[in-house]
């Protein structure tokens, strides 16, 4: 009877490891998707404005090369 418990705490074990190791695979692929992301909003931009005030406007979006945590 013991035996029986034993089995199934050391397989119950074994699949609690294996769920951990695929949720540490999974961030580290998540955290590589985040790496490689390219928006679509990255270029570069310029142009003129007019209204109450006028003048050119220049915006150069690029990869931010910094890492959040």
């Amino acid at each position: 009877m013991i035996k029986k418990y034993a089995l199934k705490i050391f397989l119950f074990c074994i699949l609690l490891s294996m769920q951990s190791c695929q949720h540490i695979l999974d961030q580290a692929e998540e955290q590589r998707a985040q790496e490689n992301f390219t928006s679509e909003f990255m270029g570069y931009y310029s142009g003129n404005y007019t209204g109450g005030m006028s003048g050119s406007l220049t915006v150069n979006v690029k990869r931010c090369k910094c890492r959040s945590n």
